[in-house]
């Protein structure tokens, strides 16, 4: 298992016991090049990466296969992410800025050329599976948190809710986290998020309430997780609902796992995704910008952000996705979709 980059080509290279993934800054974005048989020899890439040709205009001379589409220009797919902007504009200008490498997890900046907002591509190699997580992290500093909208006035809702209904007659088990989690449970359930005083940010203590789940197989009676938002949902409103149960609670931080009786819909509301120093970079992006924001709880030590963080969840996040992988997707999903719902 390893992460690599070439600067001579500006290739990124991630390989598992038996594949390999590769893309490339090119037109200044990432450009996906490679997905397949484990590639020793990175110039194997060379004439492909030449062949990458864009126009006076940005447009792709031939269709680009970028790792995250933004219509602009570059590639006509559809897009990843488009976000529409204070002055009525639409679409992110991306441009590549940075990246870095920490052991298993690849973190690759994008920033919009004009406005201040910000993509980060993350990708992990998940133990010695021949799994690639990824995930986006969106950074925007144009406007308030999204969370802190009304789900109705989010700009995107319409287009959430078409996949939401979707996913209903088309997916097997659907996994939603954070927002995304108060956002479906909102969607399936009706149940309301609730503003909290200030930001619950840190790495929380939580009960496992239903050990037989397969879901917390494995776990500890109590475990650590990383929460960061400025909503919440009620504990008792999922509980007064009989198709929802909660798996998992904190004392400080609230629900963290809830799911539906027939194991179609689960709700994470921390970010169990998070790495090690994920949160820190989110309380310094704050403090620079001169917002009273708490110290994440619990994080660094003595509660000391000039101290180096560490990883306190890793290995229960890492479980809790194969978990769900494995118990309600793998060997649960119906080879006729027809049959869609099987319980636990």
């Amino acid at each position: 298992m390893s992460i690599s980059y070439d600067a001579s080509r500006r290739l990124f290279k991630i390989d598992t016991p038996r594949m390999s993934y590769a893309f490339c800054i090119a037109a200044g974005v990432p450009i996906a090049l490679y997905w397949g048989a484990p590639l020793h020899d990175p110039a194997a890439l060379d004439a492909e990466i030449r062949s990458i040709k864009v126009n006076a205009h940005g447009a792709g001379a031939e269709p680009l296969r970028c790792e995250c589409s933004t219509n602009d220009g570059v590639d006509y797919g559809e897009a990843s992410i488009l976000p529409i902007f204070a002055d009525g504009v639409r679409g992110m200008r991306p441009a590549y800025e940075s990246h870095s490498i920490d052991g298993d997890t690849l973190r690759v900046v994008i920033k919009d050329k004009y406005y201040d907002f910000t993509a980060v591509l993350c990708y992990r190699t998940v133990g010695k599976l021949d799994l690639i997580e990824r995930w986006i992290e969106i950074t925007n500093h144009t406007g308030a948190p999204v969370e802190l909208h009304e789900f109705e006035d989010v700009d995107y809702w319409d287009e959430l809710c078409r996949i939401m209904k979707w996913s209903t007659t088309n997916v097997h088990s659907t996994l939603h986290i954070c927002w995304g989690a108060q956002a479906g449970i909102f969607y399936h359930y009706g149940i309301q998020k609730h503003e909290l005083p200030e930001k619950l940010s840190g790495v929380f203590n939580h009960d496992v309430l239903k050990p037989s789940s397969p879901l917390v197989r494995g776990f500890d009676d109590r475990f650590w997780a990383p929460h960061s938002r400025h909503t919440t949902v009620y504990a008792e409103d999922i509980e007064a609902d009989p198709r929802l149960e909660i798996v998992a609670q904190s004392d400080e931080a609230g629900v963290y796992i809830a799911k539906s009786t027939d194991s179609r819909h689960f709700f994470v509301f921390g970010h169990p995704e998070y790495d090690t120093g994920t949160l820190r970079a989110e309380y310094e992006r704050d403090v620079n910008k001169g917002m009273d924001v708490p110290v994440p709880a619990h994080y660094f030590p003595n509660d000391d952000p000039a101290q180096e963080p560490i990883s306190t969840w890793r290995a229960h996040a890492q479980l809790l996705y194969t978990n769900w992988l494995n118990y309600y997707v793998y060997q649960t999903t119906p080879y006729d979709l027809s049959d869609l719902g099987a319980g636990e």
